[in-house]
């Protein structure tokens, strides 16, 4: 799924596309089989999964990067330098949000430098930044929300339950399990009238 929703993402990657993350979402919800309207931030949690939108930023990078090391004749190269003198003017283009994108994340330093050391470990680090970031989020989301105040208490990490990797599991007890650990069961529904 995802090499197809991340067509062309090296130029479009940098922007928030909900509706992008909207598919990857209703992918999750089905797998699990609950209702459209669960909690996105459960889903996430139970499944171990992470935006989508972390990994076309990553792919933005590396094209970027790609970019810097063409030779100066090729027309890409010299397309992007059109746009770097138009971001050094004050015009917003997709450089600017690549250099926004890397300073707000704690790596202007390469912006400025315009190369690493280690290619492979500064990406592997700025998705772990990405990473941090959205779970710090996903925390602070969590912890307001109170109809995940039951769900958050013992489950306030992102990691993929094992019941879902296990095969042998009966789909109808693993449904039941879902609905009633994300609390969109029937029993926690009418939770009020039973109590």
């Amino acid at each position: 799924m995802f090499p197809i929703l991340s067509y062309g993402s090296e130029l479009w990657g940098i922007f928030e596309i909900q509706e992008i993350e909207r598919v990857h979402l209703y992918a999750l919800k089905r797998f699990l089989n609950v209702s459209l309207h669960t909690s996105n931030n459960k889903v996430y949690a139970e499944t171990g999964r992470f935006p989508l939108s972390i990994n076309l930023k990553i792919k933005s990078i590396n094209y970027w990067f790609k970019i810097r090391n063409l030779e100066s004749t090729r027309i890409v190269n010299q397309s992007y330098q059109c746009l770097l003198n138009m971001c050094n003017n004050g015009h917003n283009n997709w450089v600017s949000i690549i250099r926004d994108l890397l300073c707000h994340n704690g790596y202007g330093i390469v912006w400025l430098m315009g190369h690493v050391g280690n290619k492979d470990k500064f990406i592997k680090s700025f998705k772990q930044t990405l990473i941090d970031n959205f779970i710090q989020g996903f925390n602070a989301k969590m912890f307001a929300d109170k109809n995940c105040e039951f769900y958050f208490s013992f489950k306030s990490i992102i990691t993929t339950e094992l019941y879902l990797r296990n095969v042998n599991f009966k789909s109808c007890l693993r449904n039941c399990l879902i609905k009633f650990r994300l609390g969109v069961s029937e029993l926690y529904g009418h939770r009020f009238k039973f109590k």
